[in-house]
């Protein structure tokens, strides 16, 4: 593997947990040594790599202990070391989509962009939710920069021209990482169940017990591949 300086990173990638920092690494074009030149007050363990011709650090934040003041200490540490840093990627598992609209699946994957009054990403505690279920904001995050947003747009019109290589990517990292077929790979629309959300789910590590008659009935997909949407 490669060393570089921590100067030749622009790209920050950070994860919540220790599955998410693992599928990143997996998307590593070219892996790279750790930092010799790591700032002392900075406690952050880092992965380091490259896509394309991006160099990308990827973080994760400490094992257990999550939110987002979390987050914002592991961003601060990133800055102590590596101070050319252009943007921050918050990529991981979503808790959520909710959408009345579109089909969301197993394995998809949804990209925020500005709209609808918010920034694109809405936090939890910026709002209020009511007795009835429903959830009303009551502040919202600033939005991407500008640069972000135009490489958005024409990520877009590559997207609705060419489509993705979602699952062409996926077969490559699990050729090269076959141990993370069983947890990783797809797992069939059989284990994609999607519960009305007023359901109290069982305490479990699975939905094995949960009622099935609490299930929102929906259409089998034709094609399974990740589909990518706007949120």
């Amino acid at each position: 593997m490669i060393s570089l300086p921590s100067s030749e990173y622009s790209i920050a990638w950070i994860c919540a947990l220790a599955v998410e920092m693992t599928a990143a690494r997996a998307m590593l074009d070219e892996e790279h040594e750790k930092p010799t030149d790591q700032d002392p007050t900075d406690d952050n363990n880092y992965c380091l790599g490259r896509i394309a011709s991006y160099n990308i650090v990827i973080a994760c934040l400490p094992a257990g202990v999550y939110g987002v003041t979390s987050a914002a200490v592991v961003g601060t540490r990133l800055r102590q070391t590596f101070k050319r840093l252009k943007y921050g990627l918050m990529v991981g598992i979503g808790g959520g989509a909710p959408h009345d609209e579109t089909d969301i699946r197993l394995g998809d994957v949804v990209v925020s962009k500005p709209g609808r009054g918010s920034g694109g990403v809405i936090q939890f505690d910026f709002g209020k939710e009511h007795g009835n279920g429903s959830f009303k904001r009551v502040g919202s995050l600033n939005q991407p920069p500008e640069a972000l947003l135009t490489a958005l747009t024409y990520v877009e019109t590559e997207h609705l021209m060419k489509g993705n290589r979602i699952s062409e990517l996926l077969e490559s990292a699990f050729s090269q990482y076959p141990k993370l077929v069983p947890d990783l790979s797809y797992q069939g629309q059989h284990n994609d169940l999607l519960f009305h959300p007023e359901y109290d789910h069982c305490a479990t590590a699975t939905c094995e017990p949960c009622d099935r008659s609490r299930l929102v009935q929906r259409q089998p997909r034709q094609d399974t591949s990740p589909q990518v949407f706007k949120a």
